[in-house]
């Protein structure tokens, strides 16, 4: 028995990808958030740590692993964004062509 084939657009609903995109770059920049905010509290352990120190060393790597992760949420947001609007303009596209 042949399967019948749909189009991709026919498998999901563009508005639900796009809403799911924007949760997904909202998640980011909250993570970007929680990374940045760590960020400081291992700053201020430098801070008042000796230089050296092993409170200073451990604080000075989670401060650098904070960054990192920042900034990989950060892109992450940003490319989940640009995602995002893409499918709501090829939505906006598709919905024109239909009404003319």
């Amino acid at each position: 028995m042949a399967k019948s084939i749909t189009s991709t657009a026919e498998q999901f609903d563009m508005k639900e990808v796009a809403a799911l995109l924007n949760q997904a770059a909202g998640a980011s920049a909250e993570a970007a958030t929680s990374f940045r905010d760590l960020r400081g509290l291992f700053e201020a352990i430098i801070a008042s740590s000796s230089s050296g120190s092993l409170a200073a060393r451990l604080a000075d790597f989670g401060a650098t692993v904070c960054k990192e992760k920042e900034c990989f949420h950060s892109d992450h947001q940003t490319c989940f964004e640009s995602q995002s609007e893409d499918f709501e303009a090829d939505q906006r596209a598709d919905a024109e062509v239909r009404h003319g």
